[in-house]
């Protein structure tokens, strides 16, 4: 699997039992989106209840492998505060969303030069 995303956001687990990590405490203002002719992103909203939470996204083709990165407070252009996770370049694909037990919660297709969004 490859995927282009900033190394202090994102890490790849062989598996869900890998010892948990504590969230970032200042996320920061800015994200870097990378699309282009093979890859897209994926930017999942949440809930404040979820904000510190790891979501965690694999290839429908390839489930041993999983990417997560942090369901953080983000600033938008209002001034307004959301909760969203930010996959910056993923392959195109089938990808899995696993809810916070590991089980597969949602299918999401990334396309090739486009930025899909989803609820967790």
């Amino acid at each position: 699997m490859s995927t282009v995303m900033d190394p202090s956001s994102v890490h790849v687990h062989e598996s869900l039992g890998a010892s948990p990590e504590l969230a970032p405490s200042d996320a920061g203002v800015s994200v870097a989106i990378n699309v282009d002719h093979t890859f897209g992103a994926l930017i999942v909203y949440g809930t404040p209840e979820q904000a510190g939470l790891e979501i965690h996204l694999r290839r429908q083709d390839s489930p041993t492998d999983d990417i997560h990165v942090w369901m953080l407070s983000r600033e938008l252009s209002t001034g307004s505060q959301t909760i969203a996770a930010v996959f910056g370049s993923l392959e195109q694909g089938t990808y899995e969303i696993l809810s916070p037990e590991g089980t597969v919660c949602q299918h999401v297709e990334i396309k090739a030069n486009s930025v899909l969004s989803a609820v967790w």
